[in-house]
């Protein structure tokens, strides 16, 4: 077998110290993804849950429970796809979604989750007394937004679990949303109740958990 080389000596180095020094690169670059630093916090925000609200329905939006996965097919093509896998996910464990539909369409959702709930912005699984419910998920078409629909759903879904007994909504707001945070100060969830903290780096996680009383109003 003939084989070919070019090339000096000390030019075979410097390829080979390149290759290497790449290679060196990419395992360095995938381990700062896999184990490196991020930051996250949220507010756990309560409600207590009030008898349904009359607010004004001037749009003809029709409020009630999903009857399951189908019932959001027009909603979840207008989604991400891992929003599919999370409600199926969701449905399947008990969650029930509160939802708005206009001429048989549904355009916003709201899922309420019991006993505990899954934090992604602080990685932590906060655990959910018997009489209290967890808001997530919420969504509306961004064609109409601005219009009352997801007030209409978040009414719906406080005067439920007031009717069957439950005495706490939490809600999971990060403090840099404030659009967000004077959202549902409107709407009653404006006591935080824990302020979550995640730092995480190199593969060590640590959180901070405060138990705050204050009102939304106090720091917008």
């Amino acid at each position: 077998m003939i084989g070919f080389c070019f090339g000096t000596t000390s030019e075979r180095q410097m390829i080979r110290a390149s290759i290497g020094t790449k290679r060196i690169v990419r395992f360095f670059r995938r381990k700062t993804i896999e184990l490196g630093f991020k930051y996250g916090r949220l507010y756990v925000l309560e409600l207590v849950p009030k008898p349904d609200l009359a607010r004004s329905n001037d749009y003809g939006y029709q409020v009630g429970i999903a009857s399951g996965l189908d019932d959001l097919r027009t909603l979840l093509e207008r989604r991400e796809k891992w929003f599919g896998e999370e409600a199926e996910q969701r449905l399947g464990k008990g969650d029930v979604c509160f939802v708005a539909r206009f001429n048989g369409d549904v355009i916003s959702c709201l899922f309420a989750t019991f006993n505990s709930v899954y934090l992604p912005d602080v990685e932590y699984d906060l655990s959910l007394d018997e009489d209290t419910v967890g808001l997530i998920d919420a969504y509306t078409l961004p064609e109409f937004r601005g219009k009352h629909v997801y007030s209409l759903v978040f009414d719906a879904c406080s005067g439920h679990f007031s009717r069957v007994g439950y005495r706490k909504v939490y809600g999971f707001i990060a403090p840099d949303n404030v659009r967000s945070l004077k959202v549902h100060r409107k709407l009653g969830l404006d006591r935080i109740v824990f302020d979550i903290t995640l730092v995480r780096f190199l593969g060590v996680r640590k959180h901070f958990i405060n138990s705050d009383h204050r009102l939304i109003q106090e720091i917008l």
